[in-house]
């Protein structure tokens, strides 16, 4: 690391693969391009983002945890509490080292966060990005769960949250809220412009039915994601939009039934579905939300903002969303899609049927994504506010 030159940011990311990575990536080198000084923190073997220029400061010394382990087990305790406090310990060491002015972190691990919280604070301020309000799914009972996470956050000199709603929940779940805020978006990377060309090659790149309109559900099968209530509702949208086709592409969560899961699938016409179970290659998914006519959010529960939706905005396909989270916030503002209630597959089917028969509106959603991707959404936009986010935090 060359010599200081003014306040350095430490930006920690302790994840393999994934929205989060991909975030600090990019968030690293449009703050560097800037003139901030930071060092990026993750761990070894990560998985770059695909088409991303790794920063000239990378330090890859965190362990990355036992992935065969059976979630919930003992082992996986431990094994997951010894990785936390182990690469907890190796963000302070680097820190000292580099003389980080201020820490910013991408994910919290309530189990150590608080002591070394505590020690970080002796040197630096230390920023969360509050990228969940709460855990999708809890790896401690819930209430000791928030109980330590609002000991981290209260330690932390500032937060920020990817929308105003999540900022709201946040307050409503823990009770309080930092004095310095930060309502900054997820940012994401235009891929556009497209032509229906691009999407006729990709669903021959992935075997998809050239006819079909494909409704995609994209990411991690967990149970607030609300894919029985896609699938009850897609029964419908066959009435309406006959040459629709369900695609669920993503691994499953250990706590999902993949039994039950595939004996609703089951129940659809056949042909008109398919389940693509397992993690996406990086080359792979510019091809699936390319194939997409639409992309379905249909969360029954949900205190973030979805990195799903931001790749459907990065392709420019319409979305349809829940009303929970600040997704139906973000979608209704940038007019990018359908925001119908939760666990409603009657509402969730008219929306998709009309999204899928209504050109002029699809059209609409697509201009008005590719307007605010490159403006409201663009990494350069993200990283300018963070920036004015860490000269007040590090000014008071």
């Amino acid at each position: 690391m060359s010599v200081k030159t003014g306040p350095l940011v430490l930006l920690h990311a302790p994840v393999r693969k994934g929205t989060i990575l991909e975030y600090a990536a990019h968030l690293s080198l449009e703050l560097s391009a800037l003139g901030l000084q930071v060092v990026l923190h993750v761990p070894a073997d990560c998985e770059w983002p695909a088409g991303v220029p790794q920063p000239a400061y990378v330090v890859s010394n965190q362990r990355n945890p036992n992935v065969e382990l059976k979630f919930g087990s003992p082992r996986w305790a431990l094994n997951r509490f010894f990785l936390a406090f182990y690469n907890s310990w190796q963000r302070l060491r680097l820190a000292r080292e580099v003389q980080a002015d201020l820490l910013h972190l991408q994910l919290i691990l309530p189990w150590v966060d608080g002591g070394f919280v505590r020690l970080h604070r002796r040197t630096a301020r230390v920023i969360y990005t509050v990228h969940d309000v709460v855990p999708h799914v809890f790896k401690l009972p819930a209430r000791v769960d928030r109980c330590l996470r609002r000991e981290c956050y209260h330690l932390a000199d500032g937060l920020i949250f990817h929308t105003a709603v999540n900022r709201a929940q946040f307050e409503s779940v823990y009770s309080f809220l930092p004095s310095q805020t930060a309502v900054i978006p997820h940012g994401l990377c235009w891929r556009g412009p497209f032509s229906d060309a691009d999407a006729v090659h990709s669903k021959g790149y992935l075997a998809l039915p050239g006819e079909r309109q494909i409704i995609l559900m994209f990411g991690e099968v967990r149970p607030n994601k609300g894919v029985e209530v896609l699938i009850r509702a897609f029964a419908a949208v066959l009435a309406q939009a006959p040459q629709a086709f369900l695609l669920i592409a993503g691994p499953l969560h250990p706590s999902v039934n993949p039994r039950e899961l595939q004996e609703q699938l089951q129940r659809l016409p056949p042909g008109s579905w398919e389940w693509r179970q397992g993690w996406i290659s990086k080359d792979d998914l510019s091809h699936y939300f390319r194939a997409a006519s639409v992309v379905a959010l249909p969360y029954v529960a949900f205190t973030s903002q979805s990195g799903v939706l931001a790749q459907a905005y990065a392709y420019g396909r319409p979305v349809v969303v829940s009303e929970v989270g600040g997704l139906g916030a973000t979608v209704r503002e940038d007019d990018s899609g359908l925001v119908v209630s939760p666990s409603q597959p009657d509402e969730l089917a008219g929306a998709l049927s009309r999204l899928l028969t209504d050109s002029a509106r699809w059209r609409r959603c697509q201009d008005n994504i590719a307007r605010v991707a490159q403006e409201k959404y663009s990494w350069a936009q993200v990283a300018r506010q963070t920036a004015a986010f860490y000269n007040s935090v590090l000014q008071n």
